[in-house]
């Protein structure tokens, strides 16, 4: 099927300035959708700014996505962190048509770790979170920790409160798309989710998927199949010719050490200084390692949960702080008595 090419850009010149109007999303879902390949899907990310906030007054960034919702909606202003999250699911809420649409904690650790874990671990209501963002972070590479550790204290506390799983995306934050800014950090083409569309290929069967983890996130990698079976998750790589690949299956036992004891991180940047949860050694334990393009890992009684990462020995096109130096996948989390999705 032929793309059709786009309208003109609908431009008016008053004088020497040049006024030009943004399409709307009824129109560029007119001009670029092509049914069964290509999907334009509404969405509205709430960015809140947090100064003079908490110890010796520092600022944090809160930022949010609302997946297929066509509404301009209120930015809230003032307040906590836990208040403003609050507000965002009181807006989704009012504005999710329940046909489609989800919420989605972006980078939580831009600029300097700035959502505290306890917002996820006691907010049932968001699903998806950011574990791999292409955007440009501030502090040092796993200053406070790793997005990884970061999920899989999430995750252990979050089922031990009875709050389910939460599940991750990968994501460009594309700001630039002509061709000379394709190698900048904020470029497309990085980072992603391949979903598992069960029917015909819409928004709302694509939401359906992610919101049961029938998805994985990657950076470069590609997965041929993630199931799970009897207990047993099975990971196989679409391999690359000459590069290799290596699984890592992680877990957090059942008696995990559920002591909360805050740190003080600083930086020379006093701004960016942090109060941070201690992630403890016993949370996100590789319990298996294999070298190669498949295998698989049964969870055990002990087992919270069992989730994958596959890491490659090829590079990422741009790197920076906070995002991984080589091509991975990140597959879901999943726990006995789960669902036991199958994504080929």
């Amino acid at each position: 099927m032929k793309l059709a090419l786009p309208a003109p850009i609908d431009k008016k010149q008053l004088g020497l300035r040049t006024f030009v109007r943004m399409k709307t999303y009824k129109e560029l879902k007119k001009e670029w959708e092509i049914p069964g390949k290509f999907l334009v899907v509404p969405g509205n990310e709430i960015s809140i700014p947090i100064q003079n906030y908490g110890k010796e007054e520092r600022g944090y960034y809160l930022h949010y996505n609302l997946f297929n919702i066509a509404a301009n909606v209120p930015v809230p202003q003032h307040g906590s962190l836990e208040e403003l999250t609050g507000e965002v699911i009181e807006i989704f809420n009012k504005h999710n048509n329940n046909n489609g649409s989800f919420l989605m904690l972006n980078h939580p650790f831009w600029r300097s770790w700035d959502v505290d874990p306890f917002i996820l671990i006691n907010h049932a209501e968001i699903k998806l979170f950011e574990i791999c963002n292409s955007g440009s972070s501030y502090v040092p590479e796993n200053w406070i920790c790793s997005p990884d550790k970061y999920y899989d204290f999430v995750l252990a506390h979050r089922l031990t409160a009875g709050n389910g799983l939460v599940y991750v995306t990968a994501t460009d934050d594309s700001h630039y798309f002509r061709p000379d800014q394709y190698n900048t950090i904020l470029s497309p083409n990085k980072s992603w989710v391949v979903v598992n569309c069960r029917n015909e290929f819409t928004a709302e069967n694509i939401t359906k998927s992610m919101l049961e983890g029938d998805f994985y996130a990657s950076c470069g990698v590609m997965l041929e199949d993630v199931s799970f079976e009897n207990g047993t998750l099975n990971v196989k790589v679409e391999a690359e010719e000459g590069v290799n690949y290596r699984i890592d299956f992680i877990s957090t036992k059942k008696d995990f050490d559920r002591s909360i004891e805050y740190k003080e991180y600083t930086l020379e940047r006093s701004e960016l200084n942090r109060e941070f949860p201690l992630i403890r050694e016993d949370i996100g334990i590789i319990i298996k390692s294999v070298s190669g393009t498949s295998a698989s890992c049964k969870i055990t009684d002990d087992d919270l949960y069992i989730r994958a990462v596959i890491t490659a020995n090829k590079k990422v096109r741009v790197s920076q702080s906070l995002y991984p130096t080589y091509q991975c996948a990140w597959t879901q989390p999943f726990i006995l008595n789960g669902s036991e999705p199958n994504i080929n």
